[in-house]
């Protein structure tokens, strides 16, 4: 996410960086699942950990939804149908969960599967 997202402030979970107020800003949450192990015959092995890459996008209230839905398409753009180090991703969800202290909040929620050695 740092690496790719320039377009707001982000504050990652079980952090301390407050967001700027006045503008749009968004949190990016990584949650992961269960994992199992795949055997590909003999003693090779494998993990496949299932979880979400989740971005909770927050634009001031009364001030429509272009903005929160020009930060989906973004997000989508880097995360959704995508593999990198691993992690192979899916279609994201896009939810609207409302408005709260000011903010009126939209959540894209991406699934993904990690592989990895044992």
């Amino acid at each position: 996410m740092a690496a790719n997202w320039s377009a707001t402030d982000v504050v990652y979970n079980n952090d301390t960086h407050v967001p700027d107020t006045s503008a749009a800003w968004v949190r990016f949450v990584l949650l992961t699942g269960v994992g199992q192990t795949v055997g590909l015959g003999g003693s090779t092995k494998f993990v496949r950990d299932l979880g979400f890459i989740t971005v909770q996008i927050f634009v001031p209230e009364r001030t429509g939804t272009a903005t929160a839905m020009g930060h989906v398409d973004a997000f989508n753009a880097i995360f959704e149908h995508e593999r990198f180090d691993g992690i192979v991703t899916y279609t994201a969800s896009v939810t609207t969960a409302g408005v709260s202290d000011g903010w009126h909040q939209t959540n894209v929620d991406i699934p993904f599967r990690r592989t990895r050695d044992v």
